[in-house]
């Protein structure tokens, strides 16, 4: 079926004297593009084309219905960037995409590209999607804003049967031995991350959310070069906490990390809805640590968080809905790395804030950046 366009007709039915009544007033075009299998993630990707609806009737909404069976243990739907204006779950496992509102213009033919991602099993599964399209027409009868709505729904669905492949190399934190640490102090760098505004996905989404986020932080630390099994991290879900090994070169590091954040995030959001769409805070410290049975013992680990979730950080973000990320660093990251434009970093393009935290007793200089466009 892969690559094969199937055509459905929209229909109204409308009870008349003499019975049902089934109208024909448009078709759909229903292409499947392929599958593929990302950071424990399977991306399934269709596409679909809006016939040219009779009478001149104008498409103004549609909602796109997508079932998977059996149900996975998560599973997201994202429709075309600029068009979709809402995601929500439907009765039992299934997704909803809606595209355009009433209010708005009419809807182009496309086609317009669908994704459904999946939280990938430890085997290889054989599932069922089903897709099927609601759409809202108006047309020249005076009734809604001078045109009537006609509500149309394809005359059956498409079904397409699917083999989603098994994570295969999916990256896990090594586990912790049972020998005690290392308790030498050796100075570290520290970066702390969080998502912006999580409370919005629901538990599948949410779900994958982590997954995506998860693959950002990994992909970025790749982009520099590091060593990602001498990485310890600790996660909450919505945030994550990373102390990199002691043996690298912060002139090249840092600089590096600034631009792996950039492109993991590009990549992840470039076909996101804006719903699912993944920004960042994020703080770098540097401090002497010294391992412990519970953690980690030294003050950058604190003071990283306390940046983190600082005022200053929250309103950079949230004054540029156009940019992925934000970044704080500390003082002495500042100056003893970015104030000499060490990896193409650019001083100017950060700017000096005061984190004042009494009820937290901390107080420190630090230093904003957010990537221009």
């Amino acid at each position: 079926m892969i690559g094969v366009q199937h055509t459905r007709t929209l229909t109204t039915t409308r009870e008349t004297s003499t019975g049902r009544k089934t109208t024909q007033i448009s078709t759909v075009d229903f292409q499947l593009l392929g599958t593929s299998l990302q950071d424990g993630l399977v991306t399934i990707r269709f596409a679909m084309l809006l016939g040219t609806p009779t009478r001149r009737r104008q498409p103004r909404t549609a909602l796109v219905r997508c079932a998977i069976t059996p149900s996975p243990a998560a599973f997201d739907l994202d429709g075309p960037v600029g068009l979709t204006t809402s995601v929500c779950d439907l009765s039992g496992s299934a997704r909803g995409c809606q595209l355009g509102t009433l209010s708005h213009d009419e809807l182009p033919a496309g086609p317009h590209e669908f994704r459904v991602v999946v939280q990938a099993a430890d085997e290889p599964l054989r599932v069922e999607l089903t897709v099927q399209m609601d759409m809202s027409l108006a047309n020249r009868a005076f009734f809604w804003n001078g045109k009537r709505l006609i509500h149309t729904t394809t005359s059956s669905p498409w079904t397409a049967q699917l083999v989603l492949p098994a994570r295969q190399g999916t990256w896990a934190p090594p586990r912790r031995s049972a020998s005690p640490p290392d308790s030498s102090a050796r100075v570290r760098l520290c970066i702390a991350a969080d998502i912006e505004r999580y409370s919005r996905f629901r538990g599948p989404e949410a779900l994958l959310a982590q997954e995506r986020f998860l693959g950002i932080m990994r992909e970025a630390r790749a982009h520099a070069g590091i060593d990602e099994s001498a990485v310890v991290t600790d996660g909450e879900g919505d945030s994550q906490f990373a102390v990199l090994p002691s043996d690298i070169d912060e002139s090249e590091i840092v600089p590096r990390l600034f631009e792996g954040f950039r492109k993991a995030l590009q990549e992840a959001n470039h076909s996101l809805s804006d719903h699912s769409r993944l920004r960042l805070r994020l703080a770098f410290d540097r401090g002497l640590l010294v391992r412990s049975s519970n953690g980690w013992v030294g003050t950058s680990t604190i003071a990283v968080h306390r940046l983190l979730d600082s005022a200053p950080l929250r309103e950079a973000l949230k004054a540029d809905p156009d940019t992925d990320y934000a970044v704080i660093t500390s003082r002495t990251l500042y100056e003893d790395v970015i104030s000499h434009g060490y990896g193409g970093l650019t001083p100017a393009e950060f700017t000096g804030v005061e984190i004042d935290l009494p009820q937290k007793g901390f107080s420190s200089q630090a230093w904003l950046f957010t990537p221009r466009r």
